[in-house]
């Protein structure tokens, strides 16, 4: 695995966890509750800067640098407006 496939599978794996906190959603439901798991997954994994350094097996191996929360939202959310998000 690559750490741009590791960093993808900590972004699955932490929307994955959003979509289950929605529990048994009728299923034309289940899509936006996928979209808002990515949605918040994405942002949480840019707000603490994290980064895969390296893989081993199934060991992900990252550093953080946390963000500003509210400059990191206004700013996630002004380019989601630009549609450049």
């Amino acid at each position: 695995m690559t750490n741009e496939e590791a960093r993808i599978a900590v972004l699955n794996h932490i929307s994955e966890f959003f979509v289950l906190l929605l529990g048994d959603e009728p299923l034309e439901e289940y899509e936006e509750a996928g979209e808002f798991g990515d949605e918040v997954a994405e942002y949480l994994l840019g707000s603490i800067g994290l980064e895969v350094v390296s893989v081993d097996g199934d060991a992900i191996t990252v550093t953080l640098a946390l963000q500003d929360n509210a400059e990191y939202l206004n700013d996630w959310l002004a380019e989601d407006a630009d549609g450049s998000n």
